[in-house]
């Protein structure tokens, strides 16, 4: 095989979400001050089959996942930051192993009213429960923190 066709393979492959399923999306409840001030338009989890029956995804604990989404923000943002969070009725409980420098996984800047994605590896670690969770995802301005965008999607966690 060529190098050039490997190449292409590869480039397929990276770019082409093709084993990724589209997830069902609820928008966050925040504050009015804090509202989300961008649009996301698809969420997407490789791999989730479940998702083709609008099912909440199944993940292994221990397996490596990826979750990507589109999103069109209201504003720029030459600094970006991210968490995931387990929702709780008291307090949301932030995933601490995660990387919040979102510019690691969106391109910076990020500029207002254009269409952008954001694509992240996930490791599952063990220490989770095996159960069903609800899952909020944020991506900030870091010089505004009410400039964000949010979502919340539910995982089923399994050993």
């Amino acid at each position: 095989m060529s190098p050039y066709f490997a190449l292409v393979l590869l480039a397929a492959a990276v770019l082409c979400p093709a084993e990724a399923e589209v997830v069902r999306v609820q928008k966050c409840h925040l504050p009015a001050a804090s509202r989300s001030a961008c649009v996301v338009h698809e969420v997407r989890v490789d791999p989730c089959p479940e998702a083709l029956e609008n099912r909440p995804c199944k993940i292994r604990l221990g397996a490596n996942y990826s979750m990507s989404f589109d999103y069109t923000p209201t504003f720029s943002a030459t600094r970006a930051g991210s968490q995931a969070s387990k929702v709780s009725s008291i307090v949301d409980i932030p995933f601490e192993q995660m990387d919040i420098n979102g510019c690691k996984y969106t391109t910076c800047p990020i500029e207002a009213n254009k269409r952008q994605v954001y694509t992240y590896a996930i490791e599952v670690g063990t220490q989770f429960p095996a159960a069903t969770h609800q899952i909020k995802w944020m991506l900030w301005n870091e010089e505004d923190h009410h400039q964000n965008c949010c979502f919340k999607f539910t995982l089923q966690l399994h050993n």
